[in-house]
């Protein structure tokens, strides 16, 4: 496989069916010492979170809270 004039490189279909990527799928690259791996940009933006805590508590909600309560509670209502 060889990058082209314009940078892009062509996955093999085999490649692709393996990983689950689909065309339109929004990748991002992630660089580790000298190896380049392509994830899907959900996977990476998942451990992109700042506070390990703060990725341990994404989507661990249990109830529904309105817009309108937030904003109380900011507030100090």
């Amino acid at each position: 496989m060889r990058i082209d004039a314009t940078g892009d490189i062509h996955l093999p279909e085999n490649v692709l069916a393996e990983s689950g990527l689909r065309p339109g799928t929004d990748v991002e690259f992630v660089v580790e010492g000298n190896t380049v791996r392509i994830v899907p940009a959900s996977a990476v933006s998942e451990t992109r979170l700042p506070n390990p805590a703060i990725r341990a508590l994404r989507g661990r909600a249990t109830e529904a809270v309105t817009t309108d309560a937030l904003m109380a509670l900011t507030r100090g209502e």
